[in-house]
């Protein structure tokens, strides 16, 4: 991690003293900035960033209590919420001030772009996303069901319902130790992308690479049809939405209570960048959050129509795509709109999406 002075193409800068959390991708600059008399004049600040141990730390020298450092997080960094700390040290060693906020890193995805699959098996790159290939030819034995974009963006994966998994750009085939069956619903890859869980309709979920599988926190009977995965952004854990709009959590992932009531015939569900929530959407577009989840407002003028297939959040967790079966996507928050390069082949149904 690098420390510099001043804020040379930092991804986002945030005031410590506000108390408010930051957000950043793996590999991002942060610049930190408080205020003149936030430290004693002469001092120094500490600035470290701590999980289960301290990771780094740097000084930065004030004269007037102001301080401002450039933070490049390493690309390495594992994902999910940890503390980020700032110490005041006066000219006797001792620490006189001490601000600790949560910052949530995510993943490092741009938010400047998204692949759409169809049933077929067809990709189409809106964005700057580009297209490594797609199942376009011989259609596959099976409907494809899922697709998900490896760690660096630079490949996906699509899997059909019988399990099937075909691996394009820097995607590779992961081998399991379980055998495949009943009808798959949905592929989800591990943060590093080293991996993957498929689940199926009845909500057994199979693991591939280094991909886990984890209990469930509760002996819940699942009740309906498992219609959505989201892992946690540890990859410690995942959730499985069922189609009366029940959530089942397994490993590091929390149950949450809904901010807006939930009723049945759900479709998708994604996780807020820290994994301290989720959303879940109807087939009629209607989302549901959970936990610190907020819906949003529409980003553009297009009225929202068809049948809703999927939910995918911006990086951020500031906005989100909801997709259709047509293929019509609908930007709220700080979703960017973009315009469609290619249109689907007719007669094919747009299934899933990933962010990249």
């Amino acid at each position: 991690m690098n420390f510099q002075p001043g804020s040379p193409g930092a991804d986002e800068s945030f005031d410590p003293t506000t108390g408010e959390s930051p957000t950043a991708g793996q590999g991002a600059t942060i610049y930190v900035a408080a205020p003149a008399g936030t430290f004693e004049p002469g001092s120094s600040v500490e600035v470290g960033i701590h999980s289960s141990h301290l990771i780094e730390k740097a000084t930065a020298a004030t004269d007037s209590g102001k301080v401002g450092v450039a933070v490049r997080l390493p690309k390495t960094l594992a994902l999910g919420v940890h503390r980020l700390l700032l110490q005041g040290i006066n000219a006797k060693g001792q620490i006189v001030r001490v601000y600790a906020v949560p910052l949530v890193v995510t993943s490092g995805l741009s938010g400047d772009g998204y692949w759409l699959a169809s049933s077929k098996g067809v990709v189409e790159g809106e964005g700057k996303a580009r297209s490594y290939g797609d199942l376009s030819g011989p259609a596959p034995s099976r409907a494809v069901v899922g697709i998900a974009a490896t760690a660096d963006a630079g490949g996906y994966w699509l899997a059909t319902a019988a399990g099937v998994v075909h691996a394009f750009g820097d995607a590779r085939l992961y081998s399991s130790k379980q055998k495949v069956s009943g009808d798959i619903v949905a592929i989800v890859s591990t943060p590093d992308g080293k991996g993957y869980w498929l689940v199926n309709s009845k909500g057994t979920v199979y693991s591939f690479g280094d991909a886990a599988l984890y209990k469930a926190a509760t002996t819940k009977t699942v009740s309906g049809l498992i219609v959505g995965m989201a892992s946690t952004p540890s990859g410690a854990g995942y959730w499985l939405l069922s189609s009366t709009g029940r959530v089942y959590s397994f490993g590091d992932a929390s149950s949450y209570r809904s901010r807006g009531g939930t009723a049945g015939g759900q479709v998708g569900i994604a996780s807020t960048p820290d994994g301290r929530g989720y959303w879940i959407v109807s087939p009629k577009g209607v989302v549901h959050p959970y936990g610190d989840a907020r819906t949003h407002p529409a980003a553009s003028k297009k009225t929202l129509t068809g049948t809703v297939v999927a939910i995918t959040p911006t990086p951020d967790g500031k906005g989100y795509w909801l997709v259709n079966s047509s293929g019509r996507v609908f930007p709220y928050g700080d979703a960017p709109s973009f315009s469609s390069s290619e249109k689907l082949p007719r007669g094919q149904s747009v299934v899933a999406m990933a962010d990249m």
